[in-house]
């Protein structure tokens, strides 16, 4: 019997539990209290931009920091 490509790839995907959203991946940042750093720099004004660059991430990386800073996460 031939299976579609589409049932393969389907079978091969791996699926995350509910309620461990990005505990499979690294983070972009390692250390926790940089990441919170960046958080709070970014709740105090700074820009998500400059953020970014200094810390060699995008701009969204910083903006979810941020978010989940303030209870906004996408969880």
């Amino acid at each position: 019997m031939t299976r579609h490509v589409s049932e393969l790839v389907m079978s091969q995907q791996r699926v995350i539990p509910p309620g461990y959203p990005g505990k499979f991946f690294e983070p972009a940042i390692s250390d926790p209290d940089d990441r919170i750093r960046i958080a709070q720099r970014a709740l105090s004004g700074e820009s998500l931009e400059s953020l970014a660059s200094e810390y060699g991430i995008s701009t969204r990386t910083v903006a979810r920091y941020r978010d989940a800073l303030r209870g906004e996460g996408e969880n």
